[in-house]
């Protein structure tokens, strides 16, 4: 069976799983009429039972794929093959990640050369065509089946209206809201954040201060992977190095404390009176 756009096309078809994927037939022991590559973005979802069919998900690119089988045991090991091949795939970075690596061990000098090479890594007002980073594929919770590629390219088309928002603050709530229903997003905005306070010409005008307050709350309400944590201190002492004496200074100051400090993490959205 085949999910595309949320429509559900049945079909009894033959699966044999491979190395590279899922390959398609007709018939038992037929030609090759359909195949589904996998690589480390792909998910499977757990097998659940759907009207007397056991179900699971495979999420591809740009589509998913549904499968029924007859038992669960049969559902589980399908799942669990498949989910083998994944894991054995070398793992997808985007460029971003692999400047983010690159940038650990650069002095000083190198390090402005690299921001000043790559646009990605710094303030644009262009919107960005994919997220910043390797997301898995799938929708972005059960109640929201927007993918998490597109709605990482939307949080980002979001941030040019917040920089000249009349009221900043609600903007912020609901950006935090909405990371307690998408965790999985939460690296993402991390990176997107720590891209649009990087290399600006004037680190003390109302946009730039404005996204690090924002930078301040999610860093309060969500705590990122290590491996972005790193990268959001090594942000931080970098702004508090270079701009010491700017209003953007308190800030970047006040990040650092949370940073060292290991902030407990809130269970909720704070309120404006928290």
């Amino acid at each position: 069976m085949t999910l595309v756009k949320n429509k559900i096309i049945r079909r009894k078809i033959f699966v044999s799983l491979t190395e590279k994927g899922l390959e398609m037939s007709k018939r038992r022991d037929g030609p090759v009429e359909g195949k589904i590559s996998l690589h480390s973005l792909c998910v499977v979802t757990n097998p659940e039972e759907v009207s007397g069919e056991f179900c699971f998900y495979i999420h591809v690119r740009k589509r998913s794929y549904y499968f029924a089988v007859k038992t669960m045991t049969e559902a589980n090991q399908w799942a669990d093959d498949i989910s083998e091949v994944i894991t054995s795939k070398e793992q997808f970075q985007t460029r971003t990640e692999r400047l983010v690596v690159e940038l650990r061990n650069l002095q000083s000098d190198e390090i402005d050369s690299v921001y000043r090479s790559n646009a990605i890594l710094r303030y644009t007002k262009a919107a960005i065509q994919t997220p910043v980073l390797a997301l898995p594929y799938g929708p972005c919770s059960g109640t929201n089946t927007t993918s998490l590629q597109e709605q990482a390219v939307s949080i980002y088309k979001s941030f040019l209206n917040y920089e000249g928002a009349t009221s900043p603050v609600e903007f912020i709530e609901l950006q935090l809201g909405f990371l307690f229903d998408s965790p999985l997003l939460i690296d993402e905005l991390y990176c997107q954040l720590i891209k649009q306070t990087s290399w600006v010409r004037d680190v003390d005008n109302p946009q730039n201060l404005r996204y690090w307050m924002f930078l301040l709350c999610v860093l309060i309400t969500h705590t990122p992977s290590r491996k972005i944590l790193r990268y959001l201190k090594f942000h931080v002492q970098r702004n508090t190095c270079k701009y010491s004496g700017t209003e953007m200074y308190k800030f970047a100051v006040y990040a650092e404390g949370l940073l060292s400090s290991g902030v407990k993490q809130r269970e909720y959205v704070p309120s404006r009176k928290s």
